[in-house]
């Protein structure tokens, strides 16, 4: 049995399948982009020019309160 090969056909497939790659790459390129652009900013940076940074982590064991009396304070404040 003879199987026949048909260029157009072949040539069609090869069409798709390179514009379905360029599609993709687009998508993918643009999709890189808006995630960029959306990201938020750090928050742990370093402030640029004269600002300053006034916010300071409370040392740990600085705080005498319970677990319990924190989620307390937590529920009550609504913080």
């Amino acid at each position: 049995m003879e199987m026949i090969v048909s260029l157009r056909r072949c040539w069609a497939f090869i069409q798709f399948v390179v514009l379905f790659l360029m599609l993709t790459m687009i998508a993918v390129t643009l999709y890189g982009w808006v995630t960029e652009w959306i990201n938020p900013v750090n928050p742990y940076a370093l402030p640029h020019g004269q600002a300053l940074k006034v916010f300071q982590a409370d040392q740990p064991g600085a705080d005498s309160r319970t677990l319990l009396e924190r989620l307390q304070w937590f529920y009550w404040m609504g913080e």
